[in-house]
């Protein structure tokens, strides 16, 4: 009898630390996404337009003007600058720093290897042979620079 009271033991507390295990995991990642949240924002306000986050409220949130007192909003220029340029570049960066993430644990995962990098298979050889082929065909493929030079050397002699 006092087997299977140990065996439920050992069960419950198994499943408490899994449990607190699964909680922090949870609060980390709240955290590091606060974290990017902050960078994200931080990394809109950098240049030369200046853009605080307090005229971005009182542009977008006009309900919120009351709180900041004397805060002009964005004019277009500015709202160009944010939506054109900044907010894009933030958000191919996040988009690329994920797509890096998962191809590393990727590649852990593959390889079974937790300290797997990119010479560990060849990759970052053949990168570097792909990139070094479309610095020198000008980051077109063979076949279109067989295609672009037909016609260049077409036009060029029936210029002459």
């Amino acid at each position: 009898m006092t087997m299977r009271a140990d065996d439920n033991q050992e069960k419950r507390d198994l499943a408490g630390d899994y449990l607190r295990r699964a909680r922090r995991k949870n609060i980390l990642l709240a955290v590091l996404l606060l974290v990017l949240l902050v960078a994200a924002i931080w990394a809109a306000c950098l240049g030369v337009a200046q853009l605080t986050p307090d005229r971005m409220i009182v542009t977008w949130i006009p309900s919120l003007k009351g709180m900041f007192e004397g805060i002009t909003p964005l004019d277009a220029k500015e709202q160009n600058v944010l939506l054109m340029l900044r907010l894009p570049r933030i958000a191919a960066a996040v988009i690329a720093g994920a797509g890096l993430g998962i191809a590393g644990s990727g590649m852990q995962a593959i390889t079974g290897n937790p300290m797997a990098s990119p010479f560990t298979t060849g990759l970052s050889s053949a990168a570097a042979l792909g990139a070094a082929l479309m610095i020198l065909f000008g980051g077109f493929p063979v076949w279109m620079q067989k295609g672009l030079l037909r016609i260049t050397v077409n036009l060029n002699v029936k210029k002459v």
